[in-house]
């Protein structure tokens, strides 16, 4: 009974914050914070900037970008691929194959959505320098992949997340979950997914494709078989060495539209010049 209330406590205090911001905030770059050391600055929406999407701020996803996102095949169901850099000075390309067009735009990093919001997309977390992928909690990702400045956080962080199965096939670990996300009109929409979970090798992060859908599309449009589509084809490509710091300014997309001129003033002070200082020399 305790879990419910508190969840229902959450909800309550999203939907009234949510309506005081919207009532009086005005539009354009939500807040914006200073850079932290390590993997704090991803966590607590260090690089987050005004996307141009119903002025959503970008998602925090700790994605950092050596060169533009590539798909290849169809364009509505293509092979989706980037190198991305990782802590342990590795550049690590992931590739997976997609049942839904790559999404481009200021808004995303490494994804692909269909119209009716099933998606698929990469997301990076630092792993404890006495584990591995494979040995950390499963609550250790999710914890990245749904906080507050997360993918699905536009309007609060996803509540009734649950771990359903935790599963590990040659060298991908796979989480099947279900959570629900706050909309913008205060609403649950609950959804269903799958991480899929890998650590380049080399390096010191566990690099996941995040694949999930409406729950009410999960069983009957299909959207669980595309879902595990996804997840199951995700893979490491290739992995070279590297000596950009997985921080903001290693990302080809800096001090462009892609970043923004938020996170080149959030680079030059002193808070990320530790950040990148740190990362660089793990």
């Amino acid at each position: 009974m305790r879990s419910v209330s508190v969840g229902m406590d959450r909800r309550v205090l999203f939907r009234t914050s949510l309506s005081t911001i919207l009532l009086a905030a005005p539009l354009g770059p939500m807040l914006t914070r200073p850079a932290l050391a390590e993997e704090a600055y991803f966590e607590t929406g260090g690089s987050r900037l005004a996307s141009g999407v119903s002025g959503k701020p970008r998602p925090e996803t700790g994605c950092i970008l050596l060169e533009q996102v590539q798909a290849s095949g169809s364009a509505k169901a293509p092979t989706i691929s980037a190198e991305l850099v990782t802590n342990g000075g590795v550049a690590a390309t992931v590739a997976f194959d997609s049942a839904w067009p790559v999404a481009r735009g200021t808004f995303f990093d490494v994804e692909a959505r269909s119209p009716e919001g099933d998606s698929a997309y990469v997301h990076v977390r630092k792993l404890p320098s006495d584990k591995d992928v494979m040995s950390v909690p499963a609550t250790y990702l999710t914890s990245s992949v749904f906080n507050k400045f997360g993918r699905f956080s536009a309007y609060g962080p996803p509540t009734d997340v649950s771990v359903l199965t935790d599963v590990t096939k040659g060298q991908a670990r796979f989480i099947e979950i279900k959570f629900s996300v706050l909309s913008a009109s205060g609403s649950d929409s609950p959804r269903r997914g799958l991480i899929a979970a890998l650590q380049p090798v080399g390096s010191n992060d566990a690099v996941m494709l995040v694949s999930s859908a409406t729950a009410s599309r999960w069983k009957k449009s299909g959207a669980e078989a595309t879902t595990r589509q996804a997840a199951e084809s995700f893979r490491v490509v290739g992995t070279r060495p590297t000596r950009n710091p997985r921080a903001p300014n290693s990302d080809y997309r800096f001090g462009t539209e892609g970043q923004s001129n938020v996170e080149r003033r959030n680079v030059e002070g002193e808070g990320t010049a530790r950040f990148a200082t740190r990362v660089g020399a793990e």
